[in-house]
């Protein structure tokens, strides 16, 4: 029985891992045209983590939504969501999708909404909707079935994701020190994350069941200075499993939307240094250095939250592409 359950699990993997390839060939191949950098405007983009090169995969998807931003790759690795706004008018935003029809990507409105994540099974949505998105809808998380059908409200303003088990669920608030908000669906009980010494910094996002990477802040700082790994199994008593990395002389930059993939030990972050974001790898298989990705960083070009214009990032289902928003010349 286990052997079966292994070879299940074995073909699950390769069939995710074929359809993401599937799904990233053609985005490469067919690249949208590129429109001005002037203006409100935001793009998706798509990072080959394996044979390097970066893919635009969204620049004005409708008419008029020229801020592409928050992505999100389905498990089954045949769809990616994000929403869409006309500029930063956050409660005029779109949820679409993006999946291969006729050798072709094509994009799917599925209706008003922010920050769409799906859940395990790829059957849901959840998503947040702004105050005044939609007429006679209260402003909260709400959930949908994967085609935009069946919209109903589950929670609190705030951006949401599932834990990769479906067992815990993550809302996170729009502030640089965040409050995230750490849900047991199987208890229905939530609690506010807190960490004895150190506070949240930028929005942590899953890195197995129960567990959360987080870029820390100390208590007396005004930026991040600590990746680690946490146990939010109690989420108001959380803990550090694990240090990730530390700003320090080798490396003095401002790290932030910090992802992990457990299987590589591999973890993925913004770093600020002045008036540049620059993309970073922390193998920890092999040692505690953060390397950049690209040759360069990326100017500063949006306010607001810290380092909202350069994240958050999303892997693939198999962990070979990283999805990104920004604004690149």
């Amino acid at each position: 029985e286990a052997e079966a359950v292994t070879r299940s699990a074995l073909v699950l993997k390769q069939q995710r891992a074929q359809a993401v390839s599937q799904l990233a060939d053609v985005l490469k191949r067919q690249q949208p045209r590129r429109g001005p950098t002037e203006g409100e405007r935001n793009q998706l983009y798509m990072l080959d983590l394996v044979a390097g090169g970066t893919t635009l995969i969204s620049d004005e998807p409708a008419p008029g939504l020229t801020w592409s931003g928050s992505p999100s790759w389905s498990h089954d690795g045949s769809r990616i969501v994000f929403d869409a706004s006309p500029g930063t008018a956050w409660g005029q935003a779109r949820l679409m999708s993006i999946e291969i029809r006729d050798a072709r990507p094509t994009f799917t409105d599925l209706g008003p909404g922010n920050c769409p994540t799906f859940s395990p099974d790829d059957k849901k949505i959840a998503f947040m909707l702004n105050p005044g998105a939609q007429a006679g809808a209260e402003a909260g998380v709400w959930v949908m079935e994967a085609d935009g059908s069946q919209r109903h409200r589950a929670g609190e303003l705030g951006d949401p994701s599932w834990s990769p088990d479906g067992r815990q669920f993550l809302i996170n608030s729009f502030d640089d020190f965040p409050q995230s908000t750490v849900m047991n669906l199987e208890k229905l009980t939530k609690g506010n994350l807190q960490l004895p010494g150190y506070r949240i910094f930028s929005w942590p996002s899953w890195a197995g069941p129960g567990r959360l990477v987080s870029a820390l802040s100390t208590a007396d700082r005004k930026d991040g200075d600590t990746i680690a790994l946490l146990d939010v199994s109690n989420p108001a008593e959380a803990k550090i499993v694990e240090v990730l990395w530390q700003r320090g002389e080798e490396l003095d930059v401002t790290p932030s939307w910090p992802v992990y993939w457990p299987e590589t030990r591999r973890c993925y972050f913004s770093g600020v240094d002045e008036d540049k974001r620059t993309l970073y790898s922390l193998e920890l298989s092999e040692s505690r250095r953060a390397k950049p990705v690209e040759a360069k960083g990326q100017d500063q070009q949006l306010g607001g939250l810290s380092s909202f214009p350069y994240g958050p990032f999303k892997f693939s289902p198999d962990g070979r592409y990283l999805l990104f928003h920004t604004n690149r010349p």
